[in-house]
């Protein structure tokens, strides 16, 4: 287990700006220290994970990224502002937010400052004020996911007998370390147990050429039409389509196309299938999501394993965020997207290759059957990024 950091000690400047005052508190994320903001000679509280930035989860660090830019995208007057984040120099990351007055409820309730029962105006001033800010974040697609005694700073030292509440940091990371990520570890043993998830694939090149908005897939003599596949082209902008990502057949010169289709087999959907049975909703949904985003997974790690036996891998980004925001060459498509919006032509790729083969089928409504399946046309030109029509 990685030990935690030394505390910091008063009169320490952090990042070159922040002054330590004293400790306020800690928890299991981390320390929050009271500090002198020298760019402004202000007070501001900077809360610090015990470990460093090289041992924590990069998982636990995106969510502690994450909250710091969803609390300063928040403006209300129950939540307590953040205004800074990033990395000490002894590699912890830290998150600066604006100082709240007062003392935590639990703070209140432990010291007994004011005797229990507390009035019915202080109790109703509270809960009105935290739910006011909690459904100004909501409303913004920000959820807070560690709610809890020591997260709520009440201030009584106004001239109204009602305290100002404050909302404190919202507990993302935590929420991920404490709750998320054991649901999510557990449910992969289980998977792995009891072999839930069986993942296929089918893929396949063939030779292709474009002519207009067509698609030509040839048979292995390079001469013989096969198929054509048929896409829809941009009325404006770039007047995009996607065959103009191959060589058309005036060129003269042949180029390749790329399909595949990747399944999580037929166990995972049954699976899901007897927990939605059993009510067990909760279950259903943690596995119903695993077992599809795993396909997405399996697609992304074969779409991987084209572009090197295509020769073009060399090109992937070595950055991890890079790569899921297309930073390597091509791009898959799939059927029913923007660019490609007719799922009848998953009866073409069906018979390019044979899905059969790894039980996978196709309803009547072109849909892949089972659902924790994905099918793509790969394209390898340096050019290719996803598009819409309109």
């Amino acid at each position: 287990m990685t030990e935690s950091l030394l505390p910091i000690a008063p009169g320490t400047l952090l990042a070159g700006r922040y002054e330590v005052r004293r400790e306020l508190g800690r928890g299991g994320m981390g320390i929050v220290y009271l500090c002198r903001d020298t760019c402004g000679d202000e007070p501001v509280a900077l809360k610090r994970l015990h470990r460093s930035d090289a041992d924590i989860d990069p998982e636990e660090r995106w969510w502690f990224q994450q909250e710091a830019r969803c609390m300063a995208s928040l403006d209300h007057p129950a939540i307590v502002k953040a205004r800074d984040f990033g990395i000490l120099s002894d590699s912890s990351p830290f998150l600066v937010m604006s100082v709240a007055p007062g003392r935590s409820l639990l703070s209140w309730l432990e010291t007994r400052a004011i005797p229990w029962p507390w009035p019915y105006t202080v109790l109703h001033s509270m809960v009105d004020q935290i739910l006011a800010g909690l459904a100004h974040a909501h409303a913004r697609g920000v959820i807070h996911g560690d709610l809890k005694p020591t997260n709520l700073m009440l201030d009584f030292n106004g001239s109204s007998s009602v305290p100002n509440a404050y909302i404190l940091d919202l507990g993302l990371a935590s929420l991920v370390r404490e709750t998320v990520r054991p649901i999510y570890e557990e449910l992969k043993e289980r998977s792995k147990r009891e072999q839930l998830l069986q993942p296929r694939v089918v893929y396949g090149y063939f030779p292709a050429q474009s002519s207009g908005n067509d698609l030509i897939v040839y048979e292995e003599d390079e001469k013989t039409e096969r198929m054509r596949f048929t896409f829809p082209r941009q009325p404006s902008g770039k007047n995009l389509c996607l065959a103009d990502f191959f060589a058309s057949k005036e060129s003269g010169r042949m180029d390749v196309v790329a399909f595949h289709l990747v399944t999580m087999g037929r166990r995972a959907s049954e699976y899901a299938h007897e927990l939605f049975k059993r009510d067990n909703y909760a279950d259903y949904l943690y596995f119903h999501g695993l077992s599809v985003e795993s396909a997405e997974a399996m697609a992304e790690l074969w779409h991987r394993h084209i572009r090197q036996e295509l020769g073009i891998a060399d090109n992937d980004s070595k950055n991890l965020n890079e790569l899921f925001r297309q930073g390597y060459q091509g791009s898959r498509f799939s059927f029913g997207y923007p660019a490609c919006p007719n799922l009848e032509d998953q009866t073409k790729l069906f018979e390019l290759l044979d899905p059969a083969r790894i039980d996978v089928e196709l309803t009547e409504e072109f849909q892949l059957e089972p659902e924790q399946s994905t099918s793509a046309i790969v394209i390898h030109h340096p050019e290719a990024r996803y598009f819409s029509i309109d």
